[in-house]
């Protein structure tokens, strides 16, 4: 989704597969210019940067999310972040997993039976329509 905010007045694009389904270049282009801006590769890939970001947003580096970070930078073979992250202060001792805050709320279609799903509503036989 790229989106743009000018006096209230909001235009919205949304890129499903690019030029596939007849994105035109200069959309795919400018979304480029736009992610090259933010540097938003970092927040992918944990390219340098990262870490001095998520200081500055004052991020606890002492959690299980700081060790899943972690543990994805060195994955990807990022070693200065790694290093970076490790001197922020992630520990190495594995923190457990949080637990959902909302207990599972089952599949959203779970009450959706075979003869039920994608079937148009019964009609009453006295309904004319």
């Amino acid at each position: 989704m790229l989106s743009i905010a000018i006096d209230c007045h909001i235009k919205e694009v949304e890129d499903y597969v690019g030029s596939w389904e007849g994105m035109p270049a200069v959309i795919t282009e400018l979304e480029d210019e736009v992610d090259a801006f933010a540097q938003t590769q970092r927040w992918i890939d944990g390219s340098e940067g990262l870490v001095q970001v998520l200081q500055e947003e004052k991020f606890n580096f002492r959690t299980f999310e700081a060790q899943v970070m972690l543990k994805e930078a060195a994955s990807r073979g990022r070693t200065t972040t790694v290093h970076e992250f490790l001197g922020a202060g992630v520990p190495l001792e594995p923190k457990p997993a949080p637990k959902p805050e909302e207990p599972d709320m089952g599949v959203p279609f779970g009450g959706c039976g075979l003869a039920q799903c994608g079937q148009p509503p019964s009609r009453d036989a006295t309904d004319p329509h």
